[in-house]
């Protein structure tokens, strides 16, 4: 049985739709599916750390077990390739200097002349590299040395955070090739590093040993729209 549309947009190349659901039928099939598998937190697991910390406070505060901070929002959503678009989130680096910044790298990666091509990044998947953007337009790729990250997790930013430990890079995030190009040339970074999206494989395997990914590893889009549903956290009032 059809449920109620709510509402439906346009947005970002997606369209969003509101359905609300009440046949009983559908509602156990889809608790059915869902529970058929671990639900993996793929996105959003600081957000859902602090439900849990206000749950367990609610929970201390009043002795029951039985209150809306029992329940928290989420979208779910199935982590196959057709299903979920992922796409990487840059890094730009400030407080250290381009050499010290090569040299830190060189350690972990063997550095060779690059194009800067709209095909850039699914050039980087194809060829299992990374690319580093200079502020004077030129770009080289970051191929990782022969063993170095054997025994690391198959994520860049992982990677990085281990090229750079105790370098005294400081970084900042930005999503977009064009974007990166922009802030590398007109702001006061030392440098860009275009990764790589993480891949579906690693999400999961990440998940399910327990583990968190780097900050910012993972920008999902279509975004879903903000507040295009609400959790209301008390009562709603009556109607008069």
């Amino acid at each position: 049985e059809p449920g109620t549309l709510l509402g439906s947009v346009e947005a970002d190349d997606a369209v969003h739709s509101v359905e609300r659901i009440s046949d009983p039928d559908r509602l156990h099939a889809i608790k059915d599916i869902i529970a058929a598998d671990d639900v993996l937190l793929a996105d959003g697991h600081h957000r859902y750390s602090v439900a849990r910390a206000y749950r367990d406070e609610v929970r201390a505060a009043t002795g029951r077990t039985n209150t809306r901070a029992e329940r928290t929002l989420a979208f779910v959503n199935e982590l196959v390739e057709d299903q979920l678009c992922i796409e990487a989130i840059h890094r730009l680096y400030t407080g250290i200097s381009a050499d010290s910044l090569r040299e830190y790298l060189n350690r972990f990666f063997e550095f060779s002349p690059a194009t800067s091509s709209p095909t850039i990044l699914a050039d980087m998947v194809a060829r299992k590299r990374l690319v580093i953007l200079w502020p004077d337009g030129a770009c080289e790729w970051l191929m990782p040395r022969c063993g170095v990250f054997d025994n690391v997790r198959g994520l860049d930013g992982v990677w990085l955070e281990m090229a750079l430990e105790n370098s005294g890079a400081e970084v900042t995030y930005q999503h977009g090739l064009t974007e990166m190009k922009n802030r590398v040339k007109t702001e006061d970074f030392t440098a860009g590093i275009l990764i790589r999206p993480t891949t579906i494989e690693e999400i999961q395997r990440t998940a399910r040993e327990g583990l968190l990914m780097p900050p910012k590893s993972t920008f999902f889009t279509p975004k879903l729209l903000t507040g295009w549903v609400l959790r209301a956290s008390e009562p709603l009032p009556r109607r008069k």
